[in-house]
């Protein structure tokens, strides 16, 4: 099961979707095991005309906040699909980040996270802790240890439709 390509989701929801969605930072998943332990490895390549690239300050090297949201957003798909309750996960504190080296634009991506830590609170707000990974070429570029408030948001449906991972 894949991920709705990108020109499909802009055809769908049009220009309020441009303006809100720069980034894409899945491209596949290629593994999700809901567990325990709940497991998520993606596949992303940031391409060398993405907007990240340019400007003064990236030296032709993808800044180290896109590889730590790219960690996010593997980390958020995995607990949203672990809790199946339609809770969203919002990111709420970098615990831990390193960085080894820089990423060139091309350059094929492996992200990997696990669920360490999750609660559901009576409130209807939970907790979820991860640990996450990205690799180039078989290389581990960066690590994070992540924690997320888990809410259901009134007006907000992020249902999985059909095929999607």
């Amino acid at each position: 099961r894949h991920f709705e390509p990108r020109a499909a989701v802009r055809r769908r929801c049009g220009a309020r979707c441009r303006a809100v969605m720069s980034y894409q930072f899945i491209d596949r998943v290629m593994a999700l095991d809901l567990g325990p332990p709940a497991t998520i490895r993606v596949a992303k390549t940031f391409l060398p005309t993405d907007p990240c690239f340019s400007g003064p300050a990236h030296g032709g090297r993808l800044p180290a906040s896109m590889l730590l949201e790219a960690l996010a957003m593997s980390g958020g798909h995995l607990i949203f699909r672990r809790m199946a309750d339609g809770a969203v996960p919002l990111l709420l504190k970098v615990e831990e980040a390193s960085f080894s080296r820089s990423v060139l634009p091309g350059e094929p991506l492996e992200i990997r996270a696990e669920i360490l830590a999750l609660s559901h609170g009576s409130n209807g707000v939970g907790m979820a802790q991860t640990r996450g990974e990205v690799l180039a070429g078989g290389e581990r570029v960066a690590e994070a240890r992540l924690l997320y408030a888990c809410a259901r948001l009134p007006g907000v449906n992020l249902a999985l439709s059909e095929g999607t991972a």
